[in-house]
C-alpha cells in the first residue's frame, strides 16, 4: 500500500454532524428524558450522550484535534463541548446535512487541513465501536491507496425490541436533568 511520509492517521480528519433540531423524534426524546431536545444531546442507550459516544468512537481512527464538530446555536452545549472549542464549527442555523458537511469542510480548510475526511452523524447508535471503526479504518486505507474514490459506509439497524434489563426509560440529557 502506498503511504505518505506522514503517518496516515495524521492525514485523516472527521466532521461530526451535531446540529439537527430533533423535530422528527421530539416525542421519543420527551419520553426518554422528559422534555424535547435533539437526540444527539441525550443518553439513549447508556450513560453518555450520542454525541459523546460519537466523539469517543472517532478517536479510534482520527486524532481529535483534526475533528470539526458542526453544531447550530440553539443546541450548542458548552459544558459537553468545552474541550472541543478549537474545532467547533457553529452554524448560524440548521440548513440540513449537506450544508453542515460543507460548513465542516470549510472549517477544516480554514485550519489548514488537507486530509481524507470521514463524516459522522452524532445521532446514530452504534453497538460495537471497534467493529464499526475497523470498517472506517479500512475505508481510510482504501482512499489512501486510491484517492480518486469516495466511499460511503452504512449500518444495518438491529431489530427493534423493548429493554429487558429493567432499566428506567428516563436517561441523562445534556442541557437539563433527566425527567425535568
Amino acid at each position: 500500500m502506498r503511504r505518505t511520509e506522514n503517518s496516515p492517521r495524521r492525514q485523516r480528519a472527521a466532521i461530526v454532524l451535531a446540529g439537527g433540531d430533533g423535530a422528527r423524534l421530539r416525542s421519543l426524546t420527551r419520553f426518554i428524558v422528559g422534555h424535547e431536545i435533539p437526540k444527539q444531546f441525550c443518553s439513549i442507550a447508556g450513560n453518555r450522550t450520542l454525541l459523546e459516544d460519537t466523539l469517543n468512537r472517532i478517536v479510534i481512527a482520527v486524532p481529535i484535534e483534526r475533528t470539526a464538530i458542526v453544531v447550530n446555536r440553539p443546541y450548542y452545549y458548552r459544558g459537553l463541548l468545552a474541550g472541543a472549542a478549537p474545532r467547533l464549527a457553529e452554524q448560524p442555523s440548521n440548513r440540513g446535512a449537506a450544508t453542515a458537511i460543507l460548513f465542516g469542510l470549510r472549517h477544516l480548510a480554514d485550519l489548514g487541513r488537507d486530509a481524507t475526511v470521514a463524516i459522522f452523524p452524532s445521532y446514530h447508535f452504534i453497538g460495537n465501536d471497534d467493529v464499526f471503526m475497523s470498517q472506517v479504518t479500512r475505508a481510510f486505507e482504501t482512499i489512501e491507496e486510491f484517492p480518486q474514490l469516495c466511499i460511503a459506509l452504512g449500518v444495518n439497524p438491529p431489530p427493534s425490541r423493548p429493554p429487558t434489563d429493567g432499566s428506567s426509560r428516563k436517561r441523562r440529557c445534556v442541557g437539563g436533568a433527566a425527567g425535568s
